[in-house]
C-alpha cells in the first residue's frame, strides 16, 4: 500500500511490530480485499486496556487513518473497526488523520482537534533554504564552538541519546517513552534506512561531548521529527539550531520535499523550546 499518497511512516509493518510488542498492545488490523483478492485498503488497530479509559481500541498515533485510494474501502474499514471494537467491547474507538475528510463518513464518527502538525516546504537545492539573522547566528556560534553532527550508527549511540531525551523529558516533565520502543525501532526500522538519530557533539582537544540528538523517521518525500534530547546545560552552544540545520540540508540532498515536526499538544511548548 506504500504507494498510495496517504500512507506514511504508521501504517509500516515493522512500526507496527514496534508497538505491539513494546506496549503489549494487541493487534486488530483490517485489510479490504477486491474481487480478485488483492488487497485494497487496510487500516492498523490495537486493542489496549487503560485504568481511566477501559477498554480503548484505536489506530496508531500521531497518524494511521484507512489506507485505500477508494471512498467507499475508506468506510467500509470505518464501519468494520467500530464492529470490531464493539466486539471486543471497547468503550472507545479512535484513529488519527490530519484531513477531515471521515467527518460523517459513518454515522457518529466526527473529528476532533487533538494535534498540531507544522511541516517546511523544502528547496531542490539547500543554497536556496533562507533563515533569519538570528538562526543563522546560532549556527555559526554552534561552528565556531566546535560543535559537530555525526549519524548514530550503534545501539551504545541510542543509549547515549536516550540519557538525554530523560533528562529533557524529566525537565519538561513529560512521561517518557520507555526505552524498548527506542531499541525495537532501532532494530527494525534503522536497517530498512527508516529511522535516523543525528548527534550533535562538540569536539575539543580530540574528545567529543555529546550535547543533544535528534530522531527522524523518513517515508517516501518526508522526513518526520520523532523525538529530541539533550544536554540543558550545553545548550548556549546552540547544538539544537545545528542539528535542525543539518537535517533540513540532508533532506533536500537526498532528494526529498518536506520535514514535518509533529507533537501533541500537551508537549507542544516544551519541545518546541529545544529546538
Amino acid at each position: 500500500m506504500s504507494y498510495l499518497p496517504t500512507s506514511s511512516i504508521y501504517h509500516h509493518p515493522a512500526w507496527l511490530g514496534v508497538l505491539e510488542e513494546a506496549y503489549g498492545y494487541k493487534p486488530l488490523h483490517l485489510g479490504c480485499e477486491d474481487a480478485t483478492g488483492a488487497l485494497c485498503g487496510v487500516l492498523p488497530l490495537f486493542s489496549r486496556w487503560g485504568l481511566r479509559t477501559g477498554r480503548l481500541c484505536f489506530s496508531t498515533t500521531p497518524e494511521a487513518a484507512p489506507l485505500a485510494n477508494d471512498e467507499q474501502v475508506q468506510t467500509m474499514l470505518i464501519q468494520a473497526a467500530i464492529e470490531r471494537s464493539q466486539k471486543e467491547q471497547a468503550t472507545t474507538f479512535q484513529f488519527l488523520s490530519r484531513s477531515t475528510i471521515f467527518d460523517e463518513r459513518v454515522n457518529g464518527v466526527v473529528g476532533v482537534p487533538d494535534e498540531e502538525t507544522y511541516e517546511l516546504v523544502l528547496h531542490e537545492q539547500p543554497d536556496q533554504l533562507h533563515f533569519d539573522e538570528k538562526i543563522r547566528r546560532a549556527i555559526k556560534k554552534a561552528t565556531w564552538s566546535g560543535v559537530q553532527i555525526r549519524s548514530g550508527e550503534t545501539m551504545h549511540d541510542l543509549r547515549a541519546w536516550y540519557a538525554l531525551y530523560l533528562q529533557t523529558t524529566h525537565r519538561l516533565v513529560i512521561l517518557p517513552q520507555p526505552y524498548r520502543v527506542f531499541e525495537l525501532s532501532w532494530q527494525r526500522l534503522q536497517p530498512q534506512e527508516v529511522l535516523q538519530l543525528l548527534l550533535a557533539e562538540q569536539v575539543e582537544a580530540g574528545h567529543r561531548g555529546l550535547l543533544a540528538g535528534f530522531l527522524f523517521l523518513q517515508w517516501k518525500q518526508t522526513i518526520t521529527y520523532l523525538m529530541a534530547g539533550r544536554q540543558w546545560e550545553d545548550q548556549t552552544l546552540r547544538p539544537n539550531d545545528l542539528l535542525h540545520w543539518h537535517a533540513i540540508q540532508n533532506t533536500c540532498e537526498q532528494g526529498l520535499r518536506s520535514t514535518t515536526l509533529e507533537r501533541s499538544t500537551r508537549e507542544t511548548r516544551g519541545l518546541l523550546s529545544t529546538k
